[in-house]
């Protein structure tokens, strides 16, 4: 159940990837059984749909950590021999992340992400990261900044940050 940062684990019957700081094994177990962890009594939605967003509490070196856990919906045949070359969604959205990290971009902590297939078919998949209560996402700023700046100015200077 270890790894070095980067490198794929098994996580019960999942696969997928866990930052090195996180990797510990008190904390793989309770991944373990994430499906029973989402549908918990202290899980909150953040946001449901096609995709869904839930807050967990976690331990990870004898301390609570609360995390975000984007569980993503089963896709198609097609999407799945698409997805084949490229990754998951799941793991796409973790090196994005982790890259955003790198360069010192604002972006939730990522914690890692897990996948389960059967049979060549991704059945389910899940990206991990630190819960940030004051984070936005950058389509509700996008939203909120079209609505409040008909001139869009500020709307032109985030484009340009996020450009650089």
């Amino acid at each position: 159940m270890s790894s070095k940062a980067g490198n794929e684990i098994s996580i019960g019957v999942y696969t997928g990837v866990v930052e090195e700081r996180y990797n510990e094994p008190s904390f793989l177990k309770q991944l373990e059984n994430i499906g029973q962890l989402l549908d918990g009594k202290d899980a909150e939605i953040l946001s449901a749909g096609r995709n869904r967003n839930i807050r967990v509490v976690l331990s990870c070196r004898e301390r609570r950590l609360d995390a975000v856990v984007k569980v993503f919906h089963r896709q198609n045949t097609l999407r799945d021999r698409l997805d084949a070359g490229r990754g998951s969604k799941a793991k796409r959205t973790w090196l994005a992340a982790s890259y955003l990290e790198s360069k010192g971009i604002g972006t939730p902590v990522p914690i890692g992400f897990m996948e389960r297939r059967q049979a060549g078919r991704l059945i389910e998949s899940y990206y991990l990261a630190e819960y940030q209560a004051e984070a936005v996402s950058f389509k509700d700023e996008l939203i909120r900044l079209f609505r409040h700046d008909p001139q869009c100015g500020k709307f032109m200077t985030l484009m340009q940050c996020v450009a650089e």
